[in-house]
C-alpha cells in the first residue's frame, strides 16, 4: 500500500496472512449437540469465507466444545457433521474484527435420506470476557453522512470518545481521545500491523492530508476503549482497530466522484461574506483473484483537488486594522497628529494581510493489497512528513493585531520514519481453556529536520522611545505595538542556531500470554499478562556537566501489565450478559521527546533573546526587517556570529532521573442484552487512572516571590480599582538608577544556574482520573433500519499532563507549585451524545414494478451529535510572572480550565438513490448536508493544549496608580469568555458512485 500527497508520503507494504494474527481477526466458538442436548464430541465444524473460498475448520473435543480461532473479518457460511447425524448450516455468519460469535448446532439422526438444517443465527451480544469496544462497520462506513471522508471520525459514534484539541480545526477533527488520556496515548492498528507516527504519536499520515486511508478501502474497525486484552497495547487510550477490504474470488469494486461548492453552503457565522471554495474528491477501488482460493489484490486510489481560500482575521476578529486615538494627553493611543499619515498607512499595510486568499491542496492516496497464505507477519513501511513555508522573510508579531506574517516559525520541516515491524501469534485449545500467546518486535528509524526559529522572529510591543528621535530609551514617549511597528522600532528580537537534525531511533518489544477458560457455561474468565519494553539509541547524545540528567533516555524494564476480565450470562435465550475486567497499560514515549534531548543538550549556547530596550541588547540588535542572520530556508547548520556570544543563552530539555514508562489503570462493568431480535442495550461504568503521565516542568527558576500589579481596561487608561497578585520569578528594584529612572522596576530573570536558560525536565509527575456512564443501543439492519445510540456521562480530571510539549516551552505556570495544575482536563466532557442511522425503506414488493422503481431503492441516513462545553483556560499574555515563558499564565485566582465553553450540536444527513445499469453494475446518486440545520456552533480559542480565552494582557510599562508607582500593569479585556470564532456553517456535498 503507498499514500501520496503534496506534503504527505507514506508508502507500506503489507504480506497479509490469513492465520497471521489475532488483533486483526475474529473467532467462532460453540458447541454440538444432538436434539436431546447431548453433546457430539468429534464432530467437524468448519467455516467457508463467501469472498474468498477459504476453509477453515476444527472438531469438537470430549466436551461437543469447539473453536475457530484467528479468522479474518467477513461474512462465512457455516457447517457441522458427524457420523450418523444429518448435517447443519449455519445463516450467514458475519465475523467482526477483534470479535467472538457464539454458534450453537443441534444435529438430528440421519435418516434414510440426507437431512440439511439451518442453525438459529448467533447471538448479537457476546457471551466471552471482552473490552468495552464498538465496531464500526463497512455499512455505516459507506452510507454513513461522513464530512471529509475520513473514516476515523467515524469513531465519535462509539461511548467514551470526544475530540482532542490537538489537530483540531472548526473543519475537522484531530486527536480522538478516550477516558480522559490525551489523544496521543491512543494507537492506531491496520490489519494487525502498528499504524502510528512514533515521532508525532498520531496515525501515520496525521491530519496535513484529507486522510491516510480512503474509507472507500476500509472494511470495518473496532474502537477499543476499555480493558482490552493483553495482544493490545502501547496504549494508554484507546486501540483503533482496522482491516481494509481484500479481494475475492470475483472482481469488483467501486468508482466514485464527490463535489463541495460554496454556492451551496451557509455563510459563516463570524464572516459577512462567503468565501468561494470547491473541493473535490474522486477515485476508484478494484479487487479480484490472482488465483482462484489462493491469491488475491485489492487496490484503491484517491484524488483530492481542494481549491478553499484561507480567510485572515486579526486577533480582533475583525479583517482590517484601525488605529485608536488615545486619551490625551497621558494615554496616548496609536497616533498623535504628527505621525497620523504615517501610522494610518502602516495600518493599511497590514490590513492587506486579512481577508480572503486563495490556496490550493493537491493530494492523493493509493492503497495495494495481497492476500495469501503466510505466517508470520512483516511489515515494512516508511512514513515521510515534508512541509515548506511559502515566505522567507523574517517572522513579524504585532501585539493585539497579528499572531505572525513571514517564514514560519516551525517550517521547513522533514520527518522520515522507516519501519520494520515483525509479528506472530498461536492459538491452542485445551479442554475449557483457550490459549494465545505472542509477541513482536518494532524497530523505528527516525531522521527529523527541524529548523525552529532559524529565520528570526520580530515582536513589536508596548516599548518606550525618545519622542523626537523614536530611538528606544527606559523613560520616554510610550508607543502601542501598532505605532511601534509604524515607526519600525521593535520591542523584541528571537532568533535560534545550530544544527536542526536529529536521529532519535527507537525499538520497541512485547511478548503476551492471555487463557480464556469456559469455568461453566454461564460463566468464562480472562487472564492475561503483557510485558512492554522500549529502547532509545544513544548515537549523538552529549551531556553538560551543569546537568547531568541532560543527554540522557530512559531505560525502565519492568513494564508488566496484567489483564484480567470475566463474563456471566443470566437466562438461556438472548441472555444478560455481565462484563467485567480491569487492566494495566504500559504507553509508547513519544519521540519528538527525544529529539528533543539531542538538540537541547546545554552544550551549545544556542537561543538570542534581544529586548530593545536594554542599552546592552540595542548594541546588537538587528535593523528591521532583516534577520540578524540570514539562515538558508533548507541549512543544515545555523551558526550565531561571535558578536553576538555573550547573548546568546543555552536551554536543556531532559528527561528526570528517576523517569518512569506512563501507565494507565482501566477498570470497567458492562451489562448488555439483546432485548429483541438483532437489537441490544447496554450500560457500561469506566474508570481510568492515569499515572506517570508525562509532564514538563522548568525547573531551573529561582523561588518566586508575590507582588501586586494594578488592573486596567483594555486602552490601558482606565484604572479598575483593583489589583492582581502573581507568584512572580524576577525581583523589583527599588534604587534609582541609570536602567531604572523611575522605580520599581522589574529586574531580568536571574537563573540558578546562570550558564544555562530554561531546563525543561520530562517528568512521570502527571496523573489523571476518569469516570464515565455509558449507555448504548444498536440494532443491525433489520426491516429496512439500521441504528446506533451512545450517550456518555462523564468527568476528566487530571495536573496538566503534557500534549507532546518537546520543543516548545512548558505548560506549568508555577514549577514550585504544580498542585495548582489540577483542574478538569483537556479533555474532559461531561455529556455526549451520539445517534447514527440509516433507513432503507422498500414500500412496494416485487409485484409492483412501476410504484416499486419510483420509491423504492431510497437510502437515508444521519448522524446527531451533541456535546456540552469544554473547559476552558483563562490565559494572561506578556509574562506576568516573568519566567520567560509567555504561554503559560493564567488569570490570577482562576484554576486551569476552570472556565466552560459553548456546547455544541450538529445534525448531518445523506439521501441516496441506487439505479440498476446491469445485474452486477449499481449508480448511487447521493446528496449529503453536514450541519443541515445550520446550528452556531460558537466556539473559543484552542491550541494543542486545549480550549482557551485570552483574560487579560500584561505589560511592562511604568504607571502611577493613587500614590503608588507601578513597573507593569495588567489590561482586562471587555470581551473575556466571548466566542471569537465558530465550526463549520451547513455545507453541502453531492457525489456519484458506481458499484461493480
Amino acid at each position: 500500500m503507498s499514500h501520496c500527497s503534496a506534503r504527505l508520503l507514506a508508502c507500506f507494504l503489507f504480506l497479509t496472512a490469513a492465520l497471521a494474527q489475532d488483533a486483526s481477526t475474529g473467532a467462532v466458538r460453540g458447541t454440538v449437540s444432538d436434539q436431546a442436548g447431548g453433546r457430539i464430541p468429534g464432530a467437524t465444524v468448519a467455516v467457508v469465507n463467501n469472498a474468498t473460498g477459504l476453509r477453515y475448520s476444527n472438531s469438537a473435543n470430549t466436551e461437543g466444545r469447539f473453536v475457530l480461532q484467528l479468522l479474518p473479518p467477513g461474512d462465512y457460511s457455516g457447517r457441522a457433521v458427524s457420523p450418523g447425524m444429518s448435517p447443519q448450516i449455519t445463516p450467514t455468519l458475519h465475523v467482526e474484527i477483534g470479535g467472538t460469535l457464539q454458534l450453537e448446532f443441534k444435529l438430528a439422526v440421519a435418516g434414510s435420506t440426507e437431512t440439511v438444517t439451518v442453525s438459529d443465527e448467533p447471538a448479537l451480544v457476546e457471551t466471552q470476557p471482552a473490552a468495552i469496544s464498538a465496531v464500526i462497520d463497512e455499512r455505516a462506513i459507506s452510507e454513513l453522512p461522513l464530512n471529509g471522508r475520513r473514516f476515523t471520525d467515524l469513531a465519535l459514534l462509539a461511548p467514551g470518545v470526544t475530540q482532542d484539541p490537538r489537530g483540531l480545526t472548526s473543519a475537522s477533527n484531530g486527536d480522538l481521545a478516550f477516558g480522559g488520556i490525551r489523544g496521543y496515548q491512543s494507537s492506531y492498528l491496520v490489519d494487525g500491523a502498528d499504524n502510528n507516527n512514533g515521532f508525532f504519536a498520531q496515525a501515520r499520515g496525521r491530519y496535513r492530508a484529507p486522510y491516510q486511508f480512503s474509507n472507500e478501502v476500509v472494511q470495518e474497525f473496532r474502537v477499543s476503549s476499555n480493558t482490552y486484552g493483553p495482544e493490545l497495547g502501547r496504549a494508554g487510550g484507546a486501540v483503533v482497530n482496522v482491516v481494509t477490504k481484500s479481494g475475492s474470488n470475483h472482481v469488483h469494486g467501486t468508482s466514485f466522484y464527490f463535489l463541495r461548492d460554496s454556492d451551496f453552503n451557509a455563510r459563516h457565522a463570524f464572516m459577512d461574506f462567503k468565501p468561494k471554495d470547491r473541493q473535490q474528491q474522486f477515485g476508484f477501488t478494484v479487487g479480484g483473484p490472482l488465483r482462484r482460493n489462493k491469491i488475491f489484490f485489492f487496490a484503491g486510489f484517491d484524488q483530492h483537488i481542494f481549491h478553499v481560500p484561507t480567510v485572515v482575521h486579526f486577533l480582533d476578529g475583525s479583517s482590517k486594522v484601525t488605529p485608536q486615538k488615545g486619551a490625551e494627553p497621558l494615554h496616548h493611543g496609536d497616533y498623535e497628529d504628527s505621525d497620523k499619515s504615517l501610522v494610518f498607512s502602516a495600518a493599511d499595510g497590514l490590513s492587506t494581510l486579512g481577508g480572503e486568499f486563495p490556496a490550493k491542496l493537491l493530494g492523493n492516496t493509493g492503497f495495494f493489497k495481497l492476500d495469501f497464505s503466510i505466517s508470520p507477519q512483516h511489515n515494512l513501511s516508511h512514513d515521510l512528513q515534508d512541509s515548506s513555508s511559502n515566505s522567507s522573510a523574517v517572522r513579524t508579531k504585532v501585539t493585539s493585531i497579528i499572531d505572525g506574517f513571514g517564514r514560519s516559525s516551525i517550517l521547513p520541516r522533514q520527518t522520515a520514519e522507516h519501519r520494520l515491524h515483525l509479528t506472530e501469534t498461536f492459538s491452542l485449545e485445551g479442554g475449557r481453556h483457550s490459549w494465545k500467546f505472542g509477541g513482536d518486535g518494532m524497530m523505528t528509524w527516525t531522521y527529523n529536520y527541524f529548523p525552529s526559529l532559524f529565520g528570526g522572529e520580530y515582536i513589536y510591543d508596548d516599548i518606550k522611545v525618545n519622542p523626537f528621535t523614536f530611538d528606544p530609551m527606559i523613560a520616554g514617549l510610550q508607543l502601542t505595538p501598532l505605532r511601534a511597528f509604524a515607526h519600525q522600532v521593535p520591542r523584541y528580537y528571537i532568533q535560534n542556531f545550530g544544527s536542526p537534525i536529529t536521529h532519535p531511533d527507537t525499538n520497541e518489544y512485547a511478548a503476551f500470554l492471555q487463557d480464556t477458560i469456559r469455568i461453566t457455561n454461564r460463566l468464562a474468565l480472562s487472564l492475561g499478562v503483557r510485558y512492554d519494553l522500549q529502547t532509545f539509541t544513544t548515537k549523538g547524545l552529549a551531556s553538560t556537566p551543569l546537568w547531568p540528567d541532560s543527554g540522557k533516555v530512559p531505560f525502565d524494564t519492568n513494564n508488566i501489565a496484567p489483564r484480567v476480565g470475566f463474563a456471566y450470562s443470566i437466562g438461556e435465550e438472548r441472555p444478560l450478559v455481565i462484563r467485567a475486567g480491569y487492566g494495566l497499560f504500559y504507553t509508547r514515549v513519544p519521540q519528538i521527546y527525544t529529539s528533543s534531548v539531542a538538540t537541547d543538550n546545554g552544550l551549545s549556547a544556542n537561543h538570542l533573546f534581544l529586548n530593545n530596550s536594554d542599552f546592552y541588547d540595542r548594541l546588537v540588535f538587528p535593523e528591521y526587517p532583516n534577520p540578524l542572520v540570514n539562515c538558508p530556508l533548507h541549512t543544515t547548520f545555523c551558526a550565531p556570529p561571535d558578536t553576538i556570544t555573550a547573548h546568546l543563552t543555552s536551554d536543556v530539555s531532559a528527561f528526570a532521573h528517576d523517569f518512569q514508562t506512563p501507565k494507565v489503570q482501566q477498570a470497567s462493568l458492562n451489562i448488555e442484552r439483546e432485548v429483541a431480535h438483532r437489537f441490544a442495550a447496554g450500560i457500561s461504568y469506566m474508570y481510568v487512572h492515569g499515572e506517570n503521565l508525562i509532564r514538563a516542568r522548568d525547573v531551573n527558576l529561582p523561588p518566586p516571590t508575590e507582588v501586586a500589579y494594578p488592573v486596567y481596561d483594555d486602552s490601558g487608561a482606565n484604572f479598575l480599582g483593583t489589583y492582581y497578585n502573581v507568584d512572580t520569578f524576577s525581583t523589583w528594584q527599588f534604587t534609582r538608577t541609570l536602567t531604572c529612572p523611575f522605580p520599581p522596576c522589574i529586574n531580568p530573570l536571574v537563573r540558578p544556574i546562570s550558564q544555562l536558560g530554561a531546563i525543561n525536565v520530562f517528568e512521570s509527575a502527571a496523573s489523571s482520573v476518569y469516570h464515565g456512564l455509558t449507555v448504548s443501543l444498536r440494532r443491525r439492519m433489520t426491516s429496512g433500519l439500521y441504528f446506533r445510540l451512545a450517550y456518555t456521562f462523564g468527568h476528566a480530571v487530571d495536573d496538566g499532563q503534557d500534549a507532546l510539549v518537546a520543543g516548545r516551552p512548558v505548560t506549568v505556570q508555577n514549577s514550585y507549585a504544580t498542585s495548582a495544575e489540577r483542574g478538569p482536563s483537556v479533555t474532559d466532557q461531561r455529556h455526549r451524545f451520539a445517534f447514527s442511522w440509516i433507513a432503507d425503506p422498500r414500500p412496494f414488493s416485487r409485484s409492483h414494478t412501476f410504484l416499486g422503481r419510483i420509491f423504492n431503492d431510497w437510502k437515508m441516513s444521519g448522524v446527531v451529535t451533541i456535546g456540552s462545553g469544554r473547559p476552558v483556560d483563562a490565559k494572561v499574555f506578556g509574562d506576568p510572572n516573568q519566567d520567560g515563558n509567555s504561554t503559560n499564565d493564567r488569570l490570577p485566582g482562576a484554576g486551569r480550565n476552570a472556565f466552560l465553553g459553548p456546547d455544541y450540536a450538529t445534525t448531518d444527513m445523506r439521501l441516496t438513490r441506487r439505479l440498476y445499469v446491469h445485474d452486477r453494475v449499481k449508480l448511487d446518486l447521493v446528496a449529503e448536508s453536514f450541519n443541515l440545520l445550520n446550528r452556531d456552533n460558537q466556539r473559543v480559542q484552542f491550541s494543542d493544549d486545549g480550549f482557551l480565552n485570552t483574560a487579560g494582557q500584561f505589560v511592562q510599562v511604568d504607571n502611577q496608580t493613587g500614590i503608588n508607582h507601578f513597573p507593569a500593569q495588567y489590561r482586562r479585556p471587555a470581551n473575556f469568555l466571548r466566542a471569537t470564532d465558530a465550526y463549520a456553517p451547513r455545507q453541502v456535498q453531492i457525489a456519484l458512485k458506481l458499484i461493480f
